[in-house]
């Protein structure tokens, strides 16, 4: 069974899906996704502290991972931003580290 987390979120969606969407805010063609082998990982992240902090989550994409926001929003009233907007401002800070 896969790990669940509380806090405000949207529905749960794929990380392919997010990247379309972001791809299409900025007016890119269809992302490119591939797999990368956890021993590929392991191995790069003895010389990219990135990659063995990758190593260290993906979990998080070898089983569900759910994000349940039932609980926070109830006890502390706190609610996602709206999806495309964060989409949209997601983009635009890319779009200003690209240039």
């Amino acid at each position: 069974m896969g790990t669940q987390q509380l806090v405000p979120s949207h529905p749960p969606t794929s990380v392919r899906h997010v990247l379309r969407e972001l791809s299409d805010v900025v007016g890119r063609g269809e992302p490119r996704l591939r797999r990368v082998p956890a021993a590929v990982l392991r191995a790069g992240g003895r010389v990219v502290p990135l990659l063995r902090e990758v190593d260290g989550i993906r979990y998080q994409f070898d089983e569900p991972f759910v994000v349940d926001t039932a609980e926070t929003t109830a006890t502390f009233g706190l609610e996602p931003v709206p999806w495309r907007s964060l989409v949209e401002t997601t983009a635009r800070a890319w779009a200003a580290h690209r240039d």
